[in-house]
């Protein structure tokens, strides 16, 4: 340390305070305040981009802090719940409903046409025979009489004109068709996604876990989430690797919020809990207003003994212990079972596949394709000989 800037400085110090004025070293510090001043916004002009000021610090701060478990989870909630096409697969999604329209149309006109080439076919049976001495040798014609045979002809003759008259009813009925062209809409829309799913069994993710790296790729026909990783992973962190693969391949729809899907199942209860209250209610005033009292069970002064204490066949007391399998749970409240049930039918489903290394970065190539010789059956080969030989 220098000694002489230091003395120098006690030495100013000691002489504006005894010697100087205080308007003048108030005025001192107001100039010293407003050149800081200056200096700063200077620096903030010229030098923003290198400074952070204590806003920044405190949110990253929080950004660190943030859970694991929570991480992507803003991402998603923000994404479409229902698919969006673009303008090749909206083009495509009509193609297809074109093809669904044309093809039921065709089958409504080959149900009417062969109800018709039915009832004309009938019509030619009755017709000739009226005629003396003809003979009809048909799989259609029946045992009897000429006029039992004629009178069974006409009967199903009517009965192919009601049914024809049926048919022409029901397809000119305008609620009908709209019904039929929401359901191939929505088998044509269908068709897309099936088609859009069938894209994602080629992709797959990474993600860093707190327990280590997990690959995740999505299976449409076992419609779950398959992962590989060389460590167990807790469903909390697979959730956040499932969030990380909807975001990347856009394919929100097939991914269920925990979150949004119990908070929906609790207000369920709740309502059907204060609509139960609500008719308890009702039951309770109608009761005392036809002066209709409950009446209560007298309770035996004799012991009820369980199942498990009576032995089998001879109502016999047993003085042993239960077995454990035997006595009952505690049974559930209406939110627990509740629960129970939306976590079972609407929960994502993850499949461990194996470690990090099983996974195959490669595609498979199917050698059948390239090399038709490889799928040639037995019988083929035989004649490829034989026709060799002839030859």
């Amino acid at each position: 340390m220098i000694l002489e800037p230091f003395f120098y400085t006690i030495f100013i110090i000691w002489y504006f305070k005894n010697y100087i004025p205080e308007y003048l070293t108030s005025n001192l510090y107001r100039l010293n305040d407003n050149t800081t001043k200056i200096i700063e916004f200077y620096n903030s002009v010229m030098y923003g981009h290198l400074l952070f000021d204590e806003n920044k610090i405190e949110l990253s701060n929080v950004e660190t802090k943030q859970k694991y478990e929570d991480k992507y989870l803003e991402d998603v909630r923000k994404m479409d719940k229902e698919y969006v096409f673009n303008e090749h697969e909206t083009s495509e999604e009509e193609e297809q409903l074109a093809k669904i329209l044309k093809m039921s149309y065709s089958e409504r006109d080959d149900k009417i046409s062969h109800i018709t080439n039915s009832i004309t076919h009938i019509q030619t049976l009755i017709k000739y025979q009226d005629i003396e001495g003809y003979c009809i040798c048909d799989e259609e014609e029946e045992e009897g009489t000429k006029e039992q045979q004629i009178e069974t002809l006409k009967k199903k003759e009517f009965e192919l004109e009601e049914e024809k008259k049926k048919l022409e009813q029901l397809y000119s009925c305008e609620i009908y068709n709209e019904s039929e062209l929401k359901k191939y809409k929505e088998e044509a829309r269908q068709f897309i996604i099936n088609k859009k799913l069938d894209n994602l069994k080629n992709n797959f993710v990474i993600e860093f876990t707190p327990v280590g790296n997990v690959l995740m790729k999505y299976d449409k026909d076992c419609e779950t989430f398959k992962f590989y990783s060389d460590k167990i992973v807790p469903y909390t962190y697979l959730e956040v690797v499932g969030r990380k693969f909807v975001k990347l391949f856009n394919c929100r729809p097939i991914f269920v919020d925990m979150g949004e899907e119990l908070k929906l199942a609790e207000e369920k209860w709740e309502k059907t809990k204060v609509e139960k209250e609500e008719n308890d209610k009702r039951i309770k005033e109608e009761s005392i207003k036809n002066k209709t009292n409950l009446q209560e069970k007298k309770k035996s002064v004799f012991a009820k003994f369980k199942s498990y204490n009576r032995e089998a066949g001879t109502g016999h007391v047993t003085t042993a212990a239960p077995p454990k399998n035997s006595i009952p749970n505690k049974k559930n409240t209406g939110s627990q079972e509740n629960a129970k049930i939306i976590l079972k039918q609407n929960s994502n489903r993850y499949t461990h596949e194996g470690k990090f290394a099983n996974f195959s970065f490669i595609q498979k190539i199917d050698k059948k394709v390239v090399d038709k010789k490889l799928g040639m059956s037995f019988s083929d080969y035989k004649k490829n000989i034989c026709n060799k030989k002839i030859q």
